[in-house]
């Protein structure tokens, strides 16, 4: 496996465990997979967020605490990396069920944008919006 490679099957695991924070709504997991610095942000269809703290108290515990149960899935995933930027790029699907027991089941694509800091991968900027059922 050369370097390329190597670096491509770390950032499947990137994917991984952001997926898995999601889905457990773990904020210690994704505490340890953003980057901690001004240039942190997230944009979701709610509206646009700085830094990690703020993403997880109005996505994490926001947003995504809304459910009691949350399964996302990322599909097509596509990774391009240039020195210590990566992006990512993948469409996905959520299936989850809200507190009061009713389902919500979305689509939609995102962009996630990490730069190697201290030898290690951290997100840094995530884009995501919903696409249409039609």
């Amino acid at each position: 496996m050369n370097a390329q490679q190597s670096e491509e099957v770390v950032l499947h695991q990137m994917i991984n465990k952001y997926v898995t924070s999601i889905n457990e709504c773990d904020t210690l997991l994704g505490r340890s997979i953003w980057a901690h610095s001004e240039e942190v942000s997230f944009i979701a269809p709610s509206g646009r967020m700085e830094r990690w703290e703020e993403i997880k108290d109005n996505f994490m515990l926001g947003a995504m605490g809304n459910f009691s149960q949350r399964n996302l899935k990322s599909l097509t995933e596509i990774i391009n990396i240039y020195g210590d930027v990566a992006w990512i790029e993948f469409f996905w699907e959520f299936d989850a069920v809200r507190k009061d027991g009713s389902p919500h089941n979305a689509k939609g694509r995102e962009t996630q944008i990490l730069r190697k800091i201290d030898g290690e991968w951290k997100f840094v900027h995530i884009h995501y919006s919903g696409v249409s059922n039609r």
